[in-house]
Protein backbone atom coordinates (compact mmCIF):
# COMPACT_ATOMS: atom_id res chain seq x y z
CA UNK A 1 0.00 0.00 0.00
CA UNK A 2 0.65 3.51 -0.30
CA UNK A 3 1.77 4.55 3.21
CA UNK A 4 3.73 1.72 3.63
CA UNK A 5 5.18 1.88 0.35
CA UNK A 6 6.39 5.43 1.35
CA UNK A 7 7.83 4.82 4.59
CA UNK A 8 10.10 2.31 3.16
CA UNK A 9 11.02 4.97 0.79
CA UNK A 10 12.03 7.19 2.91
CA UNK A 11 15.19 8.10 4.46
CA UNK A 12 16.29 7.95 8.10
CA UNK A 13 18.82 10.90 8.28
CA UNK A 14 16.69 13.39 6.66
CA UNK A 15 14.56 16.32 8.94
CA UNK A 16 11.79 15.34 10.91
CA UNK A 17 9.02 16.48 8.86
CA UNK A 18 6.07 18.99 10.01
CA UNK A 19 5.13 17.03 13.28
CA UNK A 20 8.38 16.78 14.67
CA UNK A 21 9.47 12.97 14.25
CA UNK A 22 11.80 12.07 12.41
CA UNK A 23 11.34 8.76 10.02
CA UNK A 24 13.72 6.32 11.89
CA UNK A 25 10.39 6.27 14.70
CA UNK A 26 8.06 5.44 12.45
CA UNK A 27 10.34 2.92 10.67
CA UNK A 28 10.93 1.37 14.46
CA UNK A 29 7.60 1.28 15.72
CA UNK A 30 6.34 -0.41 12.37
CA UNK A 31 9.53 -2.50 12.86
CA UNK A 32 8.17 -3.56 16.07
CA UNK A 33 4.44 -4.18 14.91
CA UNK A 34 5.53 -6.25 11.96
CA UNK A 35 7.93 -8.92 14.49
CA UNK A 36 5.05 -8.68 17.05
CA UNK A 37 2.89 -10.23 14.47
CA UNK A 38 4.94 -12.76 13.49
CA UNK A 39 4.68 -14.18 16.70
CA UNK A 40 1.13 -13.88 16.97
CA UNK A 41 1.40 -10.73 19.70
CA UNK A 42 -0.67 -8.23 19.58
CA UNK A 43 1.05 -4.98 18.52
CA UNK A 44 0.16 -1.32 17.39
CA UNK A 45 0.24 -1.33 13.69
CA UNK A 46 1.44 2.78 12.61
CA UNK A 47 0.59 2.01 9.27
CA UNK A 48 -2.83 1.44 9.84
CA UNK A 49 -2.88 4.03 11.83
CA UNK A 50 -1.45 6.69 9.25
CA UNK A 51 -3.79 5.43 6.86
CA UNK A 52 -6.72 6.48 8.90
CA UNK A 53 -5.32 9.97 9.56
CA UNK A 54 -4.35 10.30 5.87
CA UNK A 55 -8.37 9.35 4.61
CA UNK A 56 -9.47 11.30 7.34
CA UNK A 57 -7.82 14.73 5.94
CA UNK A 58 -8.64 13.72 2.43
CA UNK A 59 -12.31 13.21 3.51
CA UNK A 60 -12.98 16.10 6.09
CA UNK A 61 -9.75 18.52 5.36
CA UNK A 62 -8.19 20.12 8.11
CA UNK A 63 -10.07 22.53 10.75
CA UNK A 64 -9.22 26.17 9.72
CA UNK A 65 -8.28 27.18 12.95
CA UNK A 66 -5.47 24.79 13.37
CA UNK A 67 -1.68 25.38 12.49
CA UNK A 68 -1.50 21.25 11.31
CA UNK A 69 -0.16 22.01 7.88
CA UNK A 70 2.35 24.99 8.18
Amino acid sequence: DNVKEALKLSANNKAPGLNGICYKIWKTLNGRFENARAHEKRAFGIISTLRRVFNDIKENGIAPRTSFSE
